[in-house]
């Protein structure tokens, strides 16, 4: 049950309706197990041969219209408490999934799959409340009816009772040995679910690669086959399953025969009544169904819980980035960003970076340059801490980052990535987006003014109002770029990290943002990632990154004197440019 603990703990919350629903299911056995002894009365009744016993036989049988009628609405309102009870959980887990996943640090998801995510919000989820819902409401079903009707049976006859036992132990017997085979199925069929979701995912991610490529036929091979796959993986949960139903249903069966051929000798020899044997067997079948049903609920159990382990993967990860104890606000950041000695590896690997030092003062500017690999995105990304940052390396404001609340830290730092991306709203929401409430007035116009966007804006029918499609899909690559700049900067926040962020666009309009940049970021701390030493020639300082490590280090004019690396790679940029203008 350890499992299912966060389950018990969201059920708590729905105790009235659960405990009116199990009532319910206590008045629905009650009027299940009333009946047989009204058949009694009447078969008996009827057995008399006289007519003054047709009274009781009246009486009966108004009776027992009033449990059907006492059946049919305790057995609504159990269904509706209990299954209702478990759509709220089925919610109300989805969502403690979705927070403990946005809370996790960018180490997790980097190895993580989108579909096998998917899957456990969506089918792990569905399963768990199958288990909750449908499963626990025949369990205790099946846990009310068992002891009452046999108490009834003991009554009537001991022996017959103890005969009625042999196939409810065969039946555990079988349900030992089911069980464990049908956990593994239902997780095996689980995690193919994943599977086969990951690669639809990655399919309709990249459709443009595959039409690029003509790979429409590879795609659906490949689909096919992780179908094929995920096939063989049901078969055999539905095999398991399927196995289990049979087995009960012959059990049972012989049970019912091997009574109604020892209580005919029983009734014969007048140890029974004709009207106890039918009240008898009307326990006996009343157990049938509880004992069929057992087989189905432990099936829901067992793939709730192979579904719950793979839930309790997202619940139990611990985000490698938190706050520390006691951690310091930071309400007036004023921008003074400083790296010492800084070293970081992902995990066991070797380091991406090597012993980095610089400091860049409060409304300043730091360019960084490098080669693919040197990590320039890296040492970025370490600033607002999105992967842990080993301490007495990183600071603002002169405070390590691992002591300041993440909160203030990232509210201080507005990050423009190297990939990005764009929700499926309009624009004015994606500009605003880092707002809670929506973004104040004129912000958004202004942001987008700054990143030179504006007038594409306002050539669009609908304007900002305008819908964009998943990622961002009807604009070009340089058109989503200045909408990610325009979305940083419409935040206002006191350090602004541009991490390659004007790659897509052309070198005039590169230009013509960096001019508008200037005015928009003057004031704030910014560091600038860049492929071109265009855009970066005019920061405070520039960084020159190698391997890891800083290489070369100084202003545009300095570093171009030095005549290393920095200085060969803007003249080649430098003709390169001269080329493309003659041309």
């Amino acid at each position: 049950m350890h499992r299912f603990r966060p389950v018990i703990e969201i059920l708590a919350r729905y105790r009235p309706a659960l405990a009116v629903g199990f009532a319910c299911v206590l008045l629905t056995q009650a009027a299940n197990m009333a009946k047989p002894q009204l058949f009694k009365q009447v078969v008996d009744a009827l057995g008399a041969g006289r007519e003054s016993n047709l009274g009781p036989v009246k009486n009966a049988v108004l009776l027992l219209l009033a449990l059907f009628l006492v059946r049919c609405v305790t057995q609504y309102f159990m269904r509706w408490l209990i299954v209702g009870a478990s759509r709220k959980m089925d919610h109300d887990l989805r969502e403690r999934i979705f927070a403990s996943l946005v809370q996790l640090h960018f180490g997790w998801f980097d190895t993580a799959r989108t579909g096998d995510v998917l899957s456990r919000v969506t089918a792990d989820v569905e399963a768990v409340r199958m288990a909750a819902g449908p499963g626990l409401m025949y369990l205790v079903n099946t846990l009310v009816a068992a002891p009452v009707a046999l108490w009834f049976m003991f009554h009537m006859s001991p022996d017959l009772t103890g005969l009625i036992l042999v196939p409810m132990v065969i039946v555990a017997a079988a349900t030992a040995w089911l069980s464990p085979l049908l956990h593994e199925a239902s997780l095996r069929m689980q995690e193919g679910q994943a599977d086969l979701a990951n690669r639809a995912q990655e399919s309709f991610a990249g459709v443009r690669v595959v039409k690029a490529a003509a790979r429409e036929d590879g795609e659906i091979g490949e689909f096919r086959r992780e179908g094929e796959r995920y096939s063989r993986t049901v078969m055999r949960y539905v095999k398991v399953r399927a196995l289990m139903i049979p087995v009960f249903w012959i059990i049972e069966g012989g049970g019912i025969l091997l009574i109604l051929w020892v209580g005919s000798w029983k009734v014969v020899s007048g140890e029974l009544t004709i009207g106890e044997f039918a009240a008898f067997l009307g326990y006996t079948i009343l157990l049938s169904w509880p004992v069929i049903a057992l087989g189905w609920v432990i099936a829901l159990f067992q793939r709730g819980a192979a579904a719950m382990d793979r839930i309790n993967e997202v619940l139990d990860a611990r985000s490698a980035v938190e706050d520390a104890p006691g951690a310091v606000p930071l309400p007036a950041p004023r921008g003074e960003v400083e790296v010492r000695g800084l070293t970081f590896a992902f995990g066991g690997n070797a380091p991406v970076l090597r012993d980095v030092s610089f400091r860049v003062p409060a409304g300043r500017c730091l360019g960084i340059l490098g080669p693919t690999g040197s990590g320039k995105s890296t040492l970025l990304s370490l600033l607002p801490r999105l992967y842990r940052v080993p301490g007495g390396t990183v600071f603002l404001d002169g405070i390590d980052v691992n002591l300041l609340r993440l909160q203030d830290l990232r509210r201080a730092v507005a990050v423009v990535p190297q990939e990005t991306f764009l929700f499926s709203t309009t624009i004015r929401d994606n500009v605003g987006w880092g707002f809670d409430g929506g973004a104040p007035e004129g912000a958004v116009e202004r942001a987008t003014e700054a990143s030179r966007f504006a007038p594409e804006v306002a050539g669009l029918p609908e304007g900002y109002e305008t819908l964009l499609g998943e990622r961002g899909v009807n604009l070009s690559g340089g058109q989503k770029q200045r909408v990610a700049i325009a979305r940083a900067l419409a935040l206002d926040a006191r350090v602004l990290v541009l991490d390659d962020c004007l790659s897509s666009v052309d070198a005039h309009t590169e230009e013509e943002i960096l001019r508008n940049l200037r005015e928009a970021i003057r004031g704030r701390t910014t560091l600038m990632v860049s492929h071109r030493v265009s855009a970066i020639s005019q920061a405070d300082e520039i960084l020159f990154l190698d391997g890891g490590r800083v290489a070369e280090r100084g202003t545009h004019a300095e570093l171009l004197a030095l005549g290393g690396r920095y200085a060969d790679l803007a003249r080649l940029q430098s003709l390169q440019a001269e080329v493309e203008g003659a041309r």
